[in-house]
């Protein structure tokens, strides 16, 4: 991804979190770009909804059905009546294995 004439490295975060591709059909996806240990880096996501403010007193453990790949990621749960805010762990999503 070309971000302001630098060049970043793009992950699909559905591939990441081991979920089915986006359809070929679909408009181009949002970029989410986050700083980790490896610098800037694009996250290829679904969409954005915006900011959420949350209090680490009501961080949860990630569900046990997750897959093995997502379980991996995910750090924490935010209970946002009627969704589910997942907490990744930024760090191991950039550093693909």
């Amino acid at each position: 991804m070309n971000l302001r004439g630098r060049i970043l490295s793009a992950i699909d975060l559905r591939a990441r979190l081991g979920l089915a591709p986006r359809a070929e059909s679909e408009v181009q996806p949002p970029h989410l770009v986050v700083r980790s240990s490896l610098g800037e880096v694009s996250l290829v996501v679904d969409r954005l909804d915006g900011v959420v403010d949350v209090s680490g007193a009501d961080r949860e453990s990630p569900p046990a059905h997750l897959g093995v790949q997502m379980r991996e990621l995910v750090v924490g749960v935010f209970k946002l009546d009627p969704k589910l805010l997942l907490l990744l762990d930024i760090e191991k999503v950039v550093h693909i294995p």
